[in-house]
């Protein structure tokens, strides 16, 4: 069984663009009749809604699996130690459900169950589970996951790393003259912690002449939707990062030149990403900054 390990996507996912070939350390040509992909809890949170209604509530992140046998097509899907209420924990894995591809290459499953489980001496149902898998060649994978319990709470398993490529869109308010790249994309990482998220942006480049940084906004306060998130900040100093090795940031210094204003936007796993904001760039210009993008798939060729 070969053992796809969400770990190593997340890694190269806070890296800078050079450093994502390969990043699920797939070392097998030969597509295996089975394998196991694991989201680590570290590097997922849970969101948690009643179905009655009421709000949104995040969770720490819990162990998720998806158990895949081509030769039935079909998945098995399990989690462990996954908190969905202030005093409950749930872990189960059901059996094997029907998989579908798309045409893009991900791998599907829709449930309606219900199926029973159990955990220390409680019983559940699960329903209407829902997942999606697709495993970019140059990118990190792109995860989607949610389902139903006891008829009473919707859940979603939330991945701290998010990846978007797309067209960036600026305006020159002085003229209005247009400037739009498809060589800037992004990454909304997302804190459950502090409900905050960090946007790095790889080879930032809002208007022509600008040269290329790794930018992140950090510390945006984000929320949780039915859609997904929504985020924004009214003011904030950009930080130009530079990345270790192994991935990890290895220095964020804010460069005041970039500062911005009036940042918002939304995101929905693996689905869109939207948001706008103006900056008044000393030696630039001013500016007002768009994007809508869609999760990155392929690394975008430098012009």
């Amino acid at each position: 069984m070969k053992k796809f390990l969400f770990t190593g996507a997340i890694l190269c996912a806070i890296a800078a663009g050079t450093t994502l070939t390969s990043c699920l350390g797939n070392d097998d040509p030969k597509q295996p009749d089975t394998f196991t992909a694991n989201l680590p809890a570290e590097m997922n949170f849970t969101a948690v809604k009643a179905l009655d209604g009421g709000a949104w509530q995040a969770f720490e992140g819990s162990s998720v699996r998806y158990m895949y046998n081509f030769s039935s097509g079909s998945m098995q899907f399990g989690v462990a130690n996954m908190k969905i209420a202030p005093t409950q924990i749930i872990t189960f894995s059901l059996p094997a459900i029907p998989i579908t591809y798309d045409k893009d290459g991900a791998w599907s499953s829709t449930a309606a169950g219900p199926f029973t489980v159990s955990y220390q001496g409680q019983t559940h149902i699960i329903t209407n589970l829902k997942t999606y898998l697709r495993i970019p060649a140059n990118c990190p994978a792109v995860v989607k996951t949610e389902f139903e319990v006891d008829g009473e709470y919707l859940v979603r398993v939330m991945p701290t790393v998010n990846y978007f490529g797309g067209d960036t869109k600026t305006t020159n308010l002085a003229d209005n003259s247009p400037y739009s790249t498809d060589i800037t994309y992004y990454n909304m990482a997302l804190d459950q912690k502090t409900m905050k998220a960090e946007m790095f942006i790889y080879r930032s480049r809002f208007v022509v002449n600008m040269p290329m940084f790794n930018l992140s906004f950090a510390e945006v306060p984000f929320k949780l939707t039915n859609d997904g998130i929504t985020f924004e900040s009214a003011s904030l100093t950009p930080n130009v990062v530079t990345f270790k090795q192994d991935g990890s940031v290895d220095k964020r210094t804010p460069n005041e030149r970039f500062k911005i204003t009036d940042f918002s936007g939304s995101m929905s796993v693996a689905g869109k990403l939207d948001f706008s904001f103006n900056c008044d760039a000393s030696g630039i210009g001013n500016f007002n900054a768009t994007f809508s993008g869609t999760p990155l798939t392929n690394l975008p060729a430098i012009n």
